[in-house]
């Protein structure tokens, strides 16, 4: 069901744009020699190892796609992409955002499984219109405190990566619909988490969570699928 909910979520997003489909670009070649052309930027699996500086000269850019390639850090210059709504930046080697992600006002997607991201910068707290955030099968160990900006936040995806605990603020995604959390390193859930009334399915299996731990968070989640 949690997939069902994704799935549904993405594809309302993913119906093209007649008017938008001449405005697609598959190589940073010829998506340069026209930059105010350029909607979207597909260079999934184009063996990038980094991003030009002047990525930010693709001032109409909605959509970046760099899904496997072998990018290790981003410039800061992406934080000028004022229009971009979905980046995909899946399997590949990161380690670090910039904070200058923070500046993207208008993303609704953020993308970033299996990746070596040990953290979030503090800046991801300013991503206001964000919808869906991904980092399965990331080395991910803490969420910032600021994190509970997300407002508009529907799904949070965060299995087998390293965390151990949740910030208080979780609590304050009031549209989170999706959580996912199952082989983490958890050990217990702030209770703030008993706060997200629009909670559909909390997924919690092979975590460290007493049964009591548990018990608890179905007690608070009456209205939640709670998978453990």
């Amino acid at each position: 069901m949690k997939q069902i909910v994704i799935l549904l979520l993405i594809f309302s997003f993913l119906t093209p744009c007649s008017s938008q489909e001449k405005h697609i670009f598959t190589s940073l070649d010829s998506a340069f020699k026209n930059p105010e052309s350029v909607f979207k930027l597909f260079l999934r699996n184009k063996s990038l190892k980094c991003l030009p500086d002047s990525i930010d000269s693709f001032h109409n850019l909605t959509e970046l796609n760099l899904i496997d390639n072998n990018l290790d850090s981003l410039p800061e210059s992406i934080g000028n992409l004022k229009k971009l709504k979905r980046l995909y930046l899946s399997n590949n080697p990161i380690n670090t955002l910039p904070y200058s992600i923070g500046k993207l006002n208008n993303l609704i997607w953020l993308f970033l499984n299996q990746t070596k991201l040990v953290a979030l910068p503090k800046s991801i707290g300013n991503l206001t219109e964000l919808r869906i955030l991904l980092l399965n099968n990331s080395q991910l160990e803490t969420i910032p405190e600021s994190i509970g900006n997300l407002s508009k936040l529907q799904v949070l995806e965060l299995p087998n990566t390293k965390i151990e605990t949740l910030p208080k603020s979780i609590g304050k995604l009031g549209d989170l619909q999706t959580l996912s959390l199952y082989e983490t390193k958890l050990t217990r859930l702030p209770k703030s988490l008993g706060k997200l009334s629009k909670l559909k399915t909390l997924s919690l299996q092979s975590t460290l969570l007493s049964e009591n731990e548990l018990e608890s968070i179905k007690l608070a989640l009456p209205k939640c699928n709670v998978h453990d």
